[in-house]
């Protein structure tokens, strides 16, 4: 187990959850994902956020870049952006001022 314990790997989880909430809202999954930027206030945490992304890729291994990015909003230590291919999705954003609701977990 890593020693990136904690607060931290709380928010790493809680930031691939909400990845994976935007990316069933649209269509998709962590598997439709093509692309990652991961961005780290300090790259020492790397293996361990390497071992935590794992566990929500599995096999799956889409192009990632990882980035140490001095000091994030919130003093969050992590965050990751994500490129995705879903399917367009016909529904309620099509019609005008169309809303979907928030997906993300509270």
């Amino acid at each position: 187990m890593s020693s990136w314990r904690g607060a931290s790997s709380r928010r790493l989880h809680r930031v691939l959850r909400n990845l994976e909430a935007v990316l069933e809202a649209a269509g998709g999954g962590l598997d439709t994902v093509v692309k990652t930027t991961v961005y780290l206030s300090d790259m020492a945490n790397f293996p361990a956020v390497n071992e935590v992304y794992a566990e929500y890729f599995g096999e799956h291994r889409p192009a990632r870049a990882t980035i140490q990015a001095g000091e994030l909003p919130g003093a969050v230590g992590v965050e990751i952006g994500a490129v995705a291919r879903v399917a367009r999705r016909l529904g309620s954003m099509d019609a005008p001022g169309g809303r979907e609701p928030n997906p993300l977990p509270r």
